[in-house]
């Protein structure tokens, strides 16, 4: 997108709000030799802002500000100013958020420095984001927001954190959606013979198969080439691509160790994830039960933990939900929540 393309989207031509005149990109070093770019975004639309500097620059921000921020992941093969990641930058905006849009590596038009890419179960470029972010803006509650693929890195990695996330870290909240807390059960419904992998599965290894080609040349041996040549499915692609990256025995290896399933019941921040039984990407059966949830929150541990809430639809497919006039949509609901959390945060509710 370019700047005005992006006003469009996300606003109209003809909006009546004030909004910033466009996103702001900046880019950090990971601690690997990587890198990671981000779209920030203000809620008062004043670009004066320091965050972003002080992100980019490893400097604490001055004077520092108590306001919200959330960080947005995005999907597979999606990027930080896609149409959902736009829809949910509104929706935080409405309640006074600053968002930061975070692409994943090799998402943001440029391919990553190392060998590394980003897979369903990859947290770590989180935990390094949330750190710095601790450390430059101590003041400033935290919050997570994500779909699909990053959903589940979001949820995988709040639960690993447990206590940690919330007491230490600063993350006082997470809304989630389409996730696929069982990647194992997953990966056969997107490779299903018909729809779903005439259409999306046929999408994403277009543009997976261009990347793994220029990998090959940049990084030759890392990877088995023609089997991600002969690749028909996602499955076929994470079996000679993404476990041999990631040093994964294979990609049912790939997927077990990836789930973010079993990490929610230590999961000690207010969070809320959204999925539609009908989903083409997730396996209704898979899906988590509260009541789950909370017996194994019990067994090990003293306490209920903080509440985690599932909310299931009979319809909305992947990242749809939009319920029509008198409805909602994915990105409000999700904005809903997060806002109530920081009222709640602040003793307003």
């Amino acid at each position: 997108f370019g700047s005005e393309s992006v006003r469009t989207r996300l606003f109209g031509r003809h909006s009546q709000w004030h909004f910033i005149d466009d996103l702001i990109r900046v880019r950090v070093d990971t601690p690997d030799g990587d890198f990671i770019d981000m779209d920030f975004y203000y809620w008062d639309g004043d670009r004066a802002h320091e965050l972003h500097r002080c992100v980019a620059e490893g400097r604490v921000e001055k004077p520092s500000t108590s306001d919200p921020l959330v960080l947005v992941l995005h999907g597979l093969e999606s990027n930080s100013r896609s149409p959902l990641c736009l829809k949910m930058a509104r929706a935080f905006h409405a309640r006074n958020f600053d968002v930061c849009l975070v692409n994943f590596r090799s998402c943001s038009g440029e391919l990553p420095r190392t060998v590394r890419a980003y897979n369903v179960g990859f947290t770590e470029d989180l935990q390094f984001l949330v750190e710095r972010f601790r450390h430059i803006t101590p003041s400033r509650p935290l919050f997570l927001a994500g779909f699909s693929l990053g959903g589940n890195v979001i949820t995988k990695w709040l639960g690993s954190m447990g206590e940690e996330a919330y007491a230490e870290k600063g993350v006082r909240g997470a809304a989630v959606a389409c996730v696929p807390f069982d990647p194992l059960a997953a990966q056969p419904k997107i490779d299903s013979p018909g729809f779903s992998r005439l259409v999306y599965t046929g999408n994403f290894l277009r543009t997976l198969k261009v990347k793994a080609e220029t990998h090959h040349q940049r990084f030759p041996g890392s990877f088995n080439l023609d089997g991600v040549r002969e690749a028909k499915t996602i499955g076929e692609f994470d079996r000679h691509f993404i476990a041999p990256i990631f040093g994964y025995a294979d990609e049912k290896d790939y997927y077990i160790k990836s789930a973010s399933k079993p990490h929610l019941p230590f999961i000690r921040t207010p969070y809320m994830a959204i999925n539609a039984r009908d989903d083409p990407f997730v396996d209704e059966e898979s899906l988590p039960q509260e009541r789950h949830v909370d017996h194994v929150a019990k067994q090990h541990t003293d306490d209920v933990g903080a509440p985690v809430r599932l909310v299931y639809t009979e319809k909305g497919g992947h990242c749809g939900f939009y319920m029509g006039k008198g409805g909602w949509s994915l990105a409000e609901e999700m904005g809903r929540f997060l806002g109530d959390v920081d009222r709640a945060h602040n003793g307003l509710l």
